[in-house]
């Protein structure tokens, strides 16, 4: 009976192996996932926040995964624009979340007027971004197109990926939108430690999510100044 668990063990592991990191069947994937959703909750909870009735642009929306989860959370498919560089994700995008509007975009210019959103959704955007030029621009489109009012919902990470990503503290953040005031909260587990524990122990992962000092990343809200 061990061999045969150890033999499934062993072909489970293979599987993984054969998928993107961040396949849904990954249990990497599935860790990050689960904090970020769990946390974004509390944020709307913590803020009372209601996407009812609000125009949204996401920004970086790829294949629409967060598309979707705006969605259940309350916003209205005909009231979601979202943008991306990549025309294959955003044809998937598209293929799979009926409802939004999908732009081919770069960021640094956006085909929006000024003043069409309410609402400004930066998951996992802005760390892709280099912080040279490019990422101040970024900013200043997005708070061009936001209406008077209107809100960034912020999640990225805060780790140095080695050349592709750039992770961004608070403090950054900050810098790049110095018209707004951040509530944000710093959680989750450094990729390095990750990698070692959730594919031996996802429960001690989460435990060391918690508990541990090693936070992997950043969300909050960022309000107006008035």
């Amino acid at each position: 009976m061990n061999v045969k668990v150890r033999f499934l063990r062993e072909e489970e592991r293979n599987y993984i192996r054969e998928r993107d990191v961040w396949s849904p069947v990954n249990p990497l994937a599935l860790f990050y996932r689960h904090m970020f959703e769990e946390e974004l909750t509390r944020l709307f909870r913590r803020e009372r926040l209601d996407l009812a009735g609000k125009k949204i642009v996401e920004a970086g929306c790829g294949y629409g995964e967060k598309t979707r989860l705006l969605i259940e959370l309350g916003a209205e498919p005909e009231n979601v624009c979202g943008f991306d560089a990549d025309p294959e994700a955003l044809g998937r995008a598209a293929r799979t979340v009926k409802g939004p509007v999908f732009n081919q975009a770069d960021g640094v210019t956006l085909p929006y007027p000024n003043d069409a959103f309410d609402v400004a959704v930066l998951f996992l955007y802005m760390s892709v971004l280099e912080p040279g030029n490019v990422r101040p621009q970024a900013a200043n489109e997005i708070t061009r197109v936001l209406r008077a009012g209107g809100y960034i919902l912020w999640y990225d990470t805060m780790e140095k990926g080695g050349g592709y990503l750039w992770g961004l503290e608070p403090e950054e953040i900050q810098k790049l939108f110095p018209g707004y005031e951040p509530a944000l909260h710093r959680f989750g587990l450094q990729h390095r430690w990750a990698t070692r524990i959730v594919y031996k122990s996802f429960e001690a992962a989460r435990l060391l999510a918690r508990a541990g000092p090693a936070k992997s990343h950043v969300i909050g809200i960022l309000k107006q100044k008035f």
